[in-house]
């Protein structure tokens, strides 16, 4: 699918594109004139019908391709028609020259026509400009036509579910979970999506997830007053160690107050002033010192109190 996407690229639009289906329709239509003709004509006028075949309509509809390969303003799809109208004029010399060898006019004819049809070779370099201008800047405009389909990927993925992992995000879109963290910082950046990328856990949420899923830890704790870190990480489908983030996150932001002992890992929900209030342990009744902003810590259990 993506490699249809991808040659649909190469294809023109527009103008350009009724240049190409004019091309092909004049060379259709030179084939039949030269078949009908010779079917109803001597063997000596089926060389010359495919003898003008080759040089009147083949090469008319390689000028006609060429001339919509200048129009095309995009890289990839005048690369593609300047190669076509290249090949087509190689093809229309050629087919005019077999026919001179297979059904001879004149020695002296042949000989001249051939002469100035080398010598015409050259200048099939000018059937080549539009094709060698758009080489440079193919690659960076494939490039940049792939990390469109890549970014449009990304947001459907995410606008549908709202969370996804880094590995899931490299199976779909083919490139490496570096590479899926470099495209969504950049969407970030672009303000092409908003949300929380985990990197650490190699995961990214929309910001409308991120905070369903808080609001649903929060929630859980207040309705049961406590529960175990394993099954809050289960009902949220978040890691143990990406929820232990979590809980740290609210208790900063003032959203939560309570304590944790982690070798049970249960959580606690508790009063912000009885905690305060009280110099003992709620766990365990150890002594307790400063662990970090807005924690304390038990020296005697671990139990980290989140006031």
């Amino acid at each position: 699918m993506k490699r249809i996407s991808l040659l649909k690229h190469f294809i023109p639009s527009g103008y350009p594109l009724v240049a190409v289906i004019l091309a092909i329709m004049i060379a259709v239509a030179g084939i039949v004139v030269a078949i009908l003709y010779g079917l109803f004509q001597q063997t000596l006028a089926t060389g010359k019908a495919f003898a003008m075949f080759g040089l009147f309509f083949l090469g008319f509809a390689a000028l006609i391709i060429d001339i919509g390969a200048w129009i095309e303003k995009r890289a990839a799809p005048r690369l593609t028609m300047g190669c076509g109208a290249v090949l087509m004029m190689m093809v229309s010399w050629g087919v005019f020259i077999a026919s001179l060898y297979w059904f001879p006019i004149e020695e002296e004819i042949n000989d001249a026509i051939l002469g100035v049809t080398c010598l015409a070779l050259p200048f099939l370099f000018i059937f080549a400009v539009p094709a060698l201008l758009a080489l440079p800047r193919v690659q960076k405009d494939v490039q940049a036509f792939a990390q469109q389909g890549q970014e449009q990927r990304v947001v459907e993925i995410l606008s549908s579910r709202g969370i996804a992992t880094f590995a899931e995000l490299s199976g779909a879109l083919g490139i490496s979970e570096d590479d899926v963290d470099g495209l969504l910082r950049d969407l970030m950046q672009e303000g092409k999506i908003e949300g929380v990328r985990e990197i650490e856990h190699k995961r990214f949420y929309t910001r409308t997830k991120f905070d369903e899923k808080q609001l649903l830890l929060l929630g859980m704790i207040a309705a049961q007053g406590q529960i175990k870190v394993e099954d809050a990480a289960v009902e949220l489908g978040a890691p143990v160690g990406l929820l232990k983030t979590w809980i740290y996150n609210l208790v900063q932001e003032g959203k939560f107050t309570g304590y944790i002992n982690w070798d049970k890992g249960v959580l606690y929900s508790a009063n912000a002033e009885k905690l305060r209030e009280g110099e003992r342990c709620p766990h365990c009744g150890g002594t307790l010192k400063t662990a970090g902003k807005g924690t304390i810590q038990c020296h005697h259990c671990g139990t980290e109190i989140f006031i």
